[in-house]
């Protein structure tokens, strides 16, 4: 082999090198970006559901409250030995 295809067959291997450092750089980019995607995904769904356990306990409480309060004659009424029979 010559010089001159010595220099080609370099210059190639440069080249290969120069998109394989660049390909496994964008794999790395793709892998990261896919992370803090996951990342931010997961935050979003335990916020929410918090969220929705707070509403629910809040829902509850006032349940409670209700249920626990003293009937008022109308109340009485409906919920006699006779339902909805005044």
């Amino acid at each position: 082999m010559d010089q001159q295809q010595q220099q080609k067959v370099n210059e190639a291997a440069d080249q290969f090198t120069d998109a394989l450092v660049q390909s496994f750089k964008a794999v790395a980019d793709r892998g990261a970006s896919a992370q803090d995607r996951g990342a931010q995904l997961t935050k979003v769904f335990f916020n929410q559901t918090i969220n929705n356990l707070r509403a629910q306990a809040e829902e509850n409480r006032q349940a409670t409250q209700l249920i626990g309060r003293p009937a008022t004659a109308p109340d009485r009424r409906r919920t006699g030995p006779h339902p909805g029979v005044c």
